[in-house]
């Protein structure tokens, strides 16, 4: 495994069978990284401070950002890490040492078929050349590269250099782009697709594979976004659109190909396509929540960190899990005090009708996450729990039956509780659940679901 991503330890996802309820199969799978988009690389008027103090606090895994090719390689001859390049290195380098950066490979270059997508040889090799010089010069902290952004949308190209956005031209780029890594950094891993929109199924992905787009790489990137689909914004479709590739992954390439959702997230702003703050922070918990019973989904990261500008109205300006000032919005919230553990996989995880009931354990205590489907009808959920008393519990457990605690109508994030009832090493869970809205339960000990019941 990749220097800085070693301490994604293996962790057994628990299998039990009991009483006939639909216990879930799963396989032993990686820790889910978890990322945030950052702009270090063009935006300077950032609070960089702010955002670098929020991803420490929230435990993010990996920060995205750009090693933009013209910035590399301008009029002079040579390349050199200067300009926002340069300000990306010194925040991987001294600010976030801890995390492991995703560095995006890509946009046109005016010294090579003026500024667009590059598609002549002479175009192809130049941009090889800078992600070989780039990658030696930041293997030490990189262990993970794209290749290009959204190249199916057109993007990245100056207007006078054309862009097509087809297949073909981006297969042959990345195959440059492979070689070119491998033979200074065999150990960085590759991601390559980079696709965005790519309706209304898989269509651009499709032709890549067809074409050979895995060869040399280590995985696909995605990126997936709903804030127009007014019939489906959510994270309940994010995952449909996932499980779709990667049952066309697995049929294609015959083998298991990991998937990393590279940008995701949901826009707050004033006009078409808005979604409440609310709701961006409900659909980013349970995306969290559906992507980490995916083994196959290696990781998630949210765009963006911190508002890219000051415009309400701006769509592209809106999707900050901070706003501009740096305060934290609800999706913030969700990210920094569940995406962690969340990303560690769940132990265990029940399905029973449209219900889903997963348990997750961290620093001897379980987080236990129910929920629905988008749009389901209001329903009461009950659960009952074995508490595993011992070494390692973060409390003691009450000796004698303890009366049904109140429930409390909110508690972090904006996240609902519901009732517990302790009697001895056994907990009866109840709540109401509203649709999606997740509700979760704080337990003292690592704990097992028993039973799950819908009223």
């Amino acid at each position: 495994m990749i220097r800085g991503l070693r301490r994604f330890v293996l962790r057994g996802l628990l299998v039990l069978a009991c009483c006939g309820a639909p216990w879930t199969a799963a396989l032993a799978a990686e820790k889910m990284i978890l990322g945030v988009q950052t702009h270090f690389a063009y935006d300077r008027t950032v609070d960089a401070g702010r955002v670098i103090e929020w991803v420490k606090a929230a435990r993010i895994d990996s920060t995205r950002d750009e090693m933009y090719w013209i910035q590399l390689e301008d009029e002079r001859p040579g390349l050199r890490l200067q300009d926002g390049a340069d300000v990306v290195w010194r925040v991987w380098s001294r600010e976030l040492p801890h995390t492991a950066p995703l560095m995006l490979l890509g946009y046109g270059n005016p010294k090579h078929d003026a500024g667009g997508q590059p598609r002549s040889d002479q175009a192809v090799a130049a941009y090889a050349d800078y992600v070989r010089w780039v990658v030696g010069q930041t293997r030490s902290r990189v262990g993970l590269v794209e290749v290009w952004n959204e190249w199916n949308l057109k993007a990245g190209a100056k207007p006078e250099g054309g862009a097509q956005g087809e297949a073909r031209d981006y297969v042959r780029l990345a195959a440059a782009a492979s070689k070119a890594v491998k033979a200074v950094a065999p150990e960085v891993l590759v991601l390559v697709g980079g696709t965005s929109e790519d309706f209304p199924d898989w269509r651009w992905m499709r032709e890549a594979l067809a074409l050979g787009v895995l060869d040399g790489a280590d995985g696909v990137s995605v990126h997936a976004y709903n804030a127009c689909d007014r019939a489906n914004v959510g994270a309940d479709e994010v995952m449909r659109r996932l499980d779709k590739l990667q049952s066309l992954l697995t049929r294609q390439a015959r083998r298991a190909v990991p998937i990393y959702m590279t940008e995701t997230g949901w826009p707050t702003h004033t006009g078409a396509c808005q979604v409440s703050e609310e709701d961006a922070g409900l659909y980013t918990l349970r995306l969290l929540l559906e992507a980490a019973q995916r083994p196959w989904l290696r990781g998630v990261w949210f765009y963006e960190a911190i508002d890219s500008g000051t415009d309400a109205t701006n769509r592209e300006h809106r999707f900050g899990l901070l706003r501009r000032d740096g305060s934290e919005r609800p999706s913030g919230c969700m990210v920094r005090e569940f995406g962690a553990t969340i990303a560690g996989r769940p132990v265990q995880v029940v399905r029973q009708g449209s219900v889903t009931a997963a348990v997750f354990q961290d620093a001897g205590r379980s987080l236990v996450f129910a929920w629905g489907h988008e749009r389901d009808r209001p329903l009461r959920v009950r659960m009952q729990l074995r508490l595993q008393a011992g070494a390692g519990t973060a409390a003691p457990l009450p000796a004698a039956p303890a009366a049904p605690a109140a429930p409390a109508a909110f508690t972090r994030c904006g996240v609902e509780t519901g009732a517990t009832k302790l009697m001895g090493a056994q907990l009866e869970l109840s709540a109401a659940l509203h649709s999606a809205r997740p509700v979760m339960f704080t337990l003292p000990a690592p704990a097992s679901i028993e039973t799950l019941q819908m009223d």
